[in-house]
């Protein structure tokens, strides 16, 4: 369902879930012949009680603190395609809008030591 967890959560995005579920537009494994309010009801109830969102900065910076080394992982689609100049901005795009992989590697007693003094 696009742009739905941008919502507050509140009556409003469960109207916009009601909207998409009325636009044709379900989630993936939505329970076959469920009725339309019962599905935005637990549609909204999982949006609000088991999604959270964070900046990639945020959890960079958590993993870093433990210490991990991160790295922020193209998305495959985006590595592959000729976009020349434009890719930093479909990159970014994907990121904000559709999802981000961060590649993490413990780091050892000593380099941990380097790395913190880094930041």
């Amino acid at each position: 369902m696009p742009l739905v967890h941008w919502l507050p959560k509140n009556r409003v995005r469960y109207a916009a879930i009601y909207a998409c579920l009325t636009a044709g537009i379900y989630p993936p494994a939505a329970p076959p012949n469920q009725a339309r309010r019962e599905l935005a009801e637990m549609e909204y109830r999982y949006s609000v009680n088991e999604t959270f969102y964070r900046s990639i900065g945020t959890v960079s910076s958590t993993f870093a603190a433990y210490p991990f080394e991160v790295e922020l992982v193209p998305h495959s689609r985006i590595a592959r395609a000729p976009l020349g100049p434009l890719r930093p901005i479909a990159d970014w795009g994907v990121r904000t809008f559709r999802t981000a992989t961060l590649r993490t590697q413990r780091l050892d007693s000593e380099k941990a030591i380097e790395w913190r003094s880094v930041l």
